[in-house]
């Protein structure tokens, strides 16, 4: 459509083109979010103290032990739930593809 201002047709060419690059990013982007729960687990540190020390070395703020230990129960959880959740929804996105795929909906 034309509406009389100068960029009128780049408006409708650069709009697909920045679905196509937004596509070709979420498709880079996607795996590295399934990774980051996994990696988040792996460098929870299995000690209460050891965390604590962490937030300690890294903010300056002391916490206690007890702070500490729910701390690492909430990350874990966090990291678990958040795993499962992208597990669950890459899976429905294969099976929504590969029932277009064979004509079945």
């Amino acid at each position: 459509m034309n509406c009389g201002c100068e960029h009128s047709g780049d408006q409708v060419t650069g709009g697909m083109s920045t679905v196509v690059a937004k596509r070709s990013i979420h498709k880079k982007v996607h795996p590295a979010r399934i990774l980051l729960p996994g990696i988040l687990l792996m460098l929870i540190p299995k000690c209460p103290l050891c965390l604590a020390a962490w937030i300690a070395l890294g903010t300056g703020i002391g916490i206690s032990f007890t702070v500490a230990a729910w701390l690492r129960w909430a990350l874990i959880a966090i990291a678990i739930i958040s795993l499962c959740y992208l597990i669950f929804k890459s899976t429905v996105q294969l099976w929504k593809n590969s029932c277009s795929s064979s004509g079945k909906t």
